[in-house]
């Protein structure tokens, strides 16, 4: 038995290896992938051949492939998936298994249980259970605009349906009976039109994801600007040309470039600094990557320049978009910039600028979701956007269709 007892603790370092054991954040794949928080329970085991592997798919699946492969030493005696037992198949009397578990993980915890009964050299019996524990996202606000109005937003304006429209479309998934929203500025003229969300929970980081289509006839040459995160007072979301002082606001938003018709961010924080006339006062978003030039003027910080720029946008095609806006920590002067934000496409990174100098107090938090499309001025087509599948969360959320069970 004493045989048995070091296998295990041996064992026990080995699986974690093979299938990232551990309590740390969410990682993303190279593809940038939303990867679930996965850990492991101490008394894990393997034997012989067998083994236990955890892996995540593109389409944020858990798979568990289990092998048990140690005749007459080791057997499946239950599976359980959330204090649900499922049915064992059967092989060479009960010694031999070998399965897989696929999970659907976004929006959803998961506590996989594999209990074994192992039987050593000297015939002496244990029984070892092994535990996945798999936290998903954690969700502050979801829509995938199935709830038959516009209700759960906070516009002031209602959301008129000529400017806010709920339509049937099948979507990024192209499910049938699938609604999206479309908004459509007023044509031959500057606006835009939106969608405002106040989040029930106020934080100092989040990401947030959408599938976005542009709409046949869309001309990716006009002036724009789109929607994100903000923090602070509501009264100024959608101001532009003062800097923030710190306290008041910060905010990042997706939009398009007219120039190379490929998506970029669009902030305002307390250190921006690329389009600022006046240091102290009158300042323009900051773009990133930034492409204005190659440092003359806007672009001063290499850092931020162009890394692979995201696809060009075609309109009629669905586009899957992830942010990440991290407020840092607050800084009287500067002194500290780890303020951060992520850009993803389709689930493949297409930047991280961790330099910022976002904020002065932790009193500015992320309370703000913005969905959005306005124009400078009429020489837009009439053609609008279409949003599906809107998630905020706290961790990554990846790619992947709205779970709300």
């Amino acid at each position: 038995m004493k045989d048995l007892i070091s296998l295990v603790n041996i064992v026990a370092a080995c699986l974690c290896i093979l299938t990232s054991c551990g309590t740390e954040d969410v990682t993303r794949d190279d593809n940038g992938q939303g990867k679930p928080s996965i850990s492991i329970d101490d008394n894990a085991l393997m034997v012989a051949d067998s083994i236990i592997n955890v892996s995540v798919t593109q389409d944020s699946t858990i798979i568990i492939d289990y092998i048990v492969d140690a005749p007459n030493r080791i057997r499946l005696l239950k599976l359980t998936i959330n204090e649900t037992t499922e049915s064992i198949s059967e092989a060479g009397g009960k010694v031999n298994y070998t399965g897989q578990i696929e999970v659907e993980i976004p929006f959803a915890n998961k506590t996989i249980e594999l209990e074994l009964e192992v039987t050593d050299n000297e015939d002496e019996v244990a029984t070892q259970t092994i535990v996945v524990n798999i936290e998903g996202p954690v969700v502050v606000f979801q829509s995938g605009f199935e709830e038959g109005n516009k209700d759960i937003w906070d516009d002031w304006d209602g959301n008129p349906d000529e400017s806010n429209l709920l339509v049937e479309d099948p979507g990024p998934f192209d499910t049938p009976g699938n609604h999206v929203m479309k908004l459509i500025p007023p044509p031959g003229e500057r606006g835009g039109a939106d969608l405002v969300k106040v989040l029930p929970s106020q934080h100092d980081r989040l990401y947030v994801r959408w599938y976005i289509k542009y709409e046949n006839g869309f001309n990716f040459n006009a002036l724009n600007h789109g929607g994100g995160l903000f923090a602070g007072d509501r009264n100024l979301l959608g101001v532009a040309g003062i800097r923030p002082d710190g306290t008041n606001k910060a905010s990042c938003t997706l939009e398009y470039s007219s120039s190379l018709h490929t998506p970029h961010i669009y902030a305002y924080y307390r250190g921006m600094h690329q389009d600022c006339a006046v240091p102290n006062g009158s300042c323009w978003g900051d773009i990133f990557p930034c492409t204005s030039d190659e440092g003359q003027t806007y672009c001063e910080h290499v850092q931020h320049r162009d890394p692979p720029l995201p696809p060009v946008l075609e309109a009629d095609t669905w586009y899957g978009m992830e942010m990440k806006l991290n407020l840092g920590t607050p800084s009287p002067d500067g002194s500290i910039r780890d303020g951060e934000i992520f850009l993803w496409v389709d689930g493949v990174n297409y930047g991280k600028w961790d330099d910022l100098w976002m904020r002065t107090t932790y009193g500015l938090k992320l309370n703000i979701l913005w969905l959005s499309l306005f124009h400078h001025d009429g020489t837009h087509a009439d053609a609008g956007v279409f949003y599906d599948d809107v998630v905020v969360s706290t961790k990554p959320i990846g790619m992947g269709k709205l779970k709300t069970d």
